[in-house]
C-alpha cells in the first residue's frame, strides 16, 4: 500500500504567496497529493487563468484550494494535520486506463475523504492572519516613523533590528527601506545624512537626476 508521504520543502517565509505584475490577485495555491507516489505538497499555482497541468487535469495529482497568505509554519502545521485524511483519499484510489488517458479514479471512501478537505471551499481558514502581503504599504501605512531611521540611528542595525509586529513578509525589508527612502528623496523631501550614506553605498540612485541632490544630504546639508 502506498503511503501519503510530505514532501514540501520551501524555506520561503511566506511558501504560497505569489503576485504576478499585471494580474489583479495574487496566484491561486493548492496542496497536492500524487495518486501514483504518494507524495504530498503545496505550492501555487504558475500557470495563468484555468491552465492546469495533465496530470492534474486527468486527476491523477488531486489539489486542493489553500490560502495563498499563509506562514511557512502555518503550511507545515496544514499538512500534518490533514496527512490521515490525504492517506484515507490514498488508499480509495487507483489510476486506471479511461480509453484514451490514463485517469485518477476514487472510490466512495476517498470521495468523502476529499469531500472533508474541500468541506470549506479553502483549507487553512481557520489560521491567524500573520502575513504581510504588500511590505511597502504596511509600512507606509504604519506612519514614517516606523519606516525613516533618526539621524544617529545605524542603517544595517535598523534594518536587522525591523520589527513586523509578528507578521512576517515575503519581501525582503532592507530593499522595501530603501525603495521608500529613494522614494522620499525622489518626492523632494530631506533625507537623515546615514539614509542619504545608505542609499549611496547601495548604489540605487545611481546616474539618476538626484545624485547631487542625494550627495548634499549625505553631507548633512540641504541641496543648493
Amino acid at each position: 500500500m502506498t503511503t501519503a508521504k510530505i514532501v514540501f520543502a520551501s524555506t520561503a517565509n511566506t511558501p504560497l504567496f505569489a503576485h504576478y505584475d499585471g494580474q489583479s490577485e495574487p496566484q491561486p495555491a493548492f496542496i497536492s497529493l500524487d495518486l501514483t507516489t504518494g507524495e504530498v505538497d503545496a505550492d501555487y499555482s504558475g500557470e495563468l487563468g484555468s491552465a492546469r497541468p495533465a496530470d492534474v487535469f486527468h486527476g491523477i495529482k488531486r489539489r486542493y484550494p489553500v490560502r495563498c497568505d499563509l506562514t511557512l509554519d502555518q503550511v507545515t502545521t496544514l499538512l500534518t494535520d490533514i496527512l490521515p485524511t490525504l492517506q484515507r483519499v490514498l488508499e480509495g484510489s487507483e489510476v486506471v486506463w479511461n480509453n484514451c488517458n490514463r485517469a485518477g479514479k476514487l472510490n466512495d471512501a476517498a470521495l468523502g475523504a476529499e469531500a472533508e478537505l474541500t468541506d470549506w471551499n479553502m483549507l487553512g481558514t481557520d489560521f491567524d492572519h500573520r502575513v504581510i502581503t504588500d511590505l511597502a504599504e504596511w509600512m507606509v501605512e504604519s506612519g514614517e516613523g516606523c519606516w525613516l531611521p533618526g539621524d544617529a540611528d545605524n542603517i544595517a542595525e535598523f534594518i536587522r533590528a525591523f520589527d513586523l509586529d509578528g507578521f512576517v513578509a515575503g519581501e525582503d525589508v532592507g530593499d522595501t527601506l530603501m525603495e521608500l527612502w529613494a522614494d522620499r528623496l525622489y518626492n523632494g523631501d530631506p533625507l537623515p545624512a546615514n539614509v542619504a550614506l545608505a542609499l549611496i553605498e547601495d548604489g540605487r540612485c545611481d546616474d539618476s537626476n538626484w545624485t547631487e541632490e542625494l550627495q548634499a544630504y549625505a553631507e548633512g546639508r540641504y541641496p543648493a
